[in-house]
């Protein structure tokens, strides 16, 4: 598991938020894959190749880990880590601003105000969740691995960052920091993420999805 902690003080709360369409408006390896075309990294043809595998998986024709894995070799693979992490400061630089989703933004920013621990937990690759949580200022981030080998050079992925991923890296936080399940609140947009949200007190739907939606429905839990 990747994670990180920038803030040591004890708190006795716990703010999990998923990244993409929820933290964020939309999907940021997306938008940053949109980016790096504009940037004539990404050729048209691997372009088109993204938003197919893209497509695919909202369409529930492939699998979360699937998507990665093969966005992985069409892309990343053999690519230079230190050019991938230029462009994704760059980008980050210009788009952030714009891709943050403010209803949700504001509950991490009440959350930091109200002394709370604040975590990003996202299947999204390390390289942008990292840079996403430097820059809200958030306390503990989880992703997706990229691994790169002594060249520097992006090789294979270690760890997709699933539901279950993120109900596993959730319990070790929570063994860590001595924070029980009823003071954690989790805001998700995705039904793949309903392991997470059984693992906490307080789970919100963002704009669900149909499955979330109904699971919202049947369980009381509040939406945004």
């Amino acid at each position: 598991m990747k994670t990180k902690l920038y803030n040591s003080k004890r708190k006795n709360s716990l703010v999990v938020f998923d990244l993409d369409h929820t933290l964020l408006r939309k999907n940021c390896s997306l938008s940053f894959g949109i980016y790096l075309f504009r940037k004539k990294v990404l050729s048209f043809y691997r372009m088109i190749r993204l938003s197919s595998l893209y497509l695919r998986f909202k369409l529930g024709l492939i699998s979360l880990k699937s998507l990665h894995e093969s966005t992985f070799q069409c892309f990343f693979y053999g690519l230079s880590v230190a050019l991938v992490n230029e462009h994704a400061t760059k980008f980050l630089s210009q788009q952030l601003e714009k891709l943050i989703y403010h209803p949700v933004f504001s509950k991490l920013l009440e959350a930091k105000n109200e002394g709370s621990y604040t975590a990003i937990f996202s299947s999204s690759p390390n390289f942008l969740v990292e840079k996403v949580a430097l820059r809200l200022g958030v306390d503990r981030w989880s992703s997706t691995i990229y691994q790169k080998n002594e060249q520097g050079d992006f090789t294979h992925i270690t760890q997709v960052m699933e539901g279950p991923q993120k109900a596993q890296a959730l319990k070790l936080l929570l063994k860590e920091l001595q924070i029980v399940k009823a003071n954690v609140t989790a805001y998700t947009d995705s039904y793949l993420d309903l392991p997470l949200l059984y693992a906490v007190g307080n789970p919100v739907g963002v704009n669900p999805d149909r499955r979330l939606k109904a699971m919202c429905r049947q369980n009381q839990w509040p939406i945004i």
